[in-house]
């Protein structure tokens, strides 16, 4: 960091020459050594090294993008903060819709670039929101482009979601640079095609996927501080209503908190995202005697997870995956 006063005559070229990506003038606000930061750790640099704060942000993929006005449609907390957190990073405008009518209610109302449309929602799935929309939009011949989310990664459910009017498919735990990719994709006109940011590694390597959770935050010290917290407040309450639905051998109210789970868990664990998939799955088919040692398996996969995300940083992420070979 550079002393107050401005950079003296040849600072700039060398700073490019010893490769250093940013530079601030003390005394720093906090705020812009967060945004540069963030600017750094996620690669939006820009065509300058030396790119200001605002334009990196709305520079976007490759200097395509620009501030756009988002809809997100996602019932799950968690989730829906993590979306509003990378979103606004990245410079765009976000409204959150908790369920499938308050969505396409909104989706009427105003003018949004792009929808992003979590498949399974209360009131309305949205299978149904979007059939809405495409209807309405055969009579005024406009096209609302949807980001269809969902927990599940098969390429029929890609095929599904494409036919049913979906403009592309992301499979959540979503990865910060994937969302940027196909928001670029969609803006600019560009074909869906086939994304192989489908495919999922499994990671053998403990309960805590770090290459994973590096690529959600987008490597936002601030990202992961405010995930983590919120992830730390929500999981014992979830685990919670799911042990008490199975206690009362309610399968109906089984998955709909393993559901909730399964969108929370798969950002932090492959492994415990996968068990929490499988208790959804059996809770549907009212397989609950099949339930309680997945539950059991889950519940201390998450005691695992929590002990291993007390004070975590993105340095220690970095090292875990080298580490790893993550």
């Amino acid at each position: 960091m550079g002393e107050g006063g401005g950079d003296r005559p040849g600072d700039i070229a060398q700073y490019r020459q010893l490769r250093i990506n940013a530079h601030l003038l003390k005394p720093v606000q906090q705020d812009e050594l967060l945004e540069t930061i963030y600017r750094v750790m996620s690669g939006a640099n820009g065509d300058s090294q030396f790119a200001t704060t605002s334009t990196a942000r709305q520079n976007g993929v490759n200097g395509a993008l620009s501030s756009l006005r988002v809809l997100a449609a996602e019932d799950n907390e968690f989730n829906a903060q993590l979306l509003e957190l990378l979103l606004t990073r990245q410079g765009h405008q976000v409204q959150i819709a908790r369920n499938g009518i308050d969505a396409l209610k909104l989706a009427s109302e105003a003018d949004f670039d792009l929808l992003l449309l979590d498949i399974h929602m209360p009131e309305m799935d949205g299978f149904q929101v979007v059939k809405a929309i495409r209807e309405r939009e055969s009579d005024t011949g406009q096209h609302l482009p949807v980001i269809a989310l969902t927990a599940r990664s098969r390429k029929e459910d890609r095929e599904v979601c494409l036919a049913a009017g979906m403009d592309d498919f992301l499979v959540k735990p979503l990865r910060a640079a994937d969302l940027q990719i196909a928001m670029s994709r969609l803006v600019t006109a560009e074909s869906p095609g086939e994304s192989d940011k489908l495919s999922r590694e499994q990671s053998d390597h403990g309960v805590l996927d770090c290459k994973m959770l590096l690529s959600i935050c987008g490597g936002d010290r601030q990202v992961l501080a405010k995930i983590s917290e919120s992830f730390r407040s929500h999981l014992p309450l979830q685990l919670k209503l799911a042990g008490d639905a199975l206690r009362e051998n309610n399968s109906p109210r089984l998955r709909e908190a393993a559901h909730r789970l399964s969108g929370m868990v798969a950002a932090f664990s492959t492994i415990a995202g996968t068990v929490t998939s499988q208790l959804e799955e059996l809770a549907a088919a009212d397989r609950l005697e099949e339930c309680r040692p997945i539950f059991e398996q889950l519940e201390e996969l998450a005691r695992e997870l929590l002990r291993q995300l007390d004070g975590i940083s993105i340095e220690a992420l970095q090292r875990q995956a080298a580490t790893s070979g993550g």
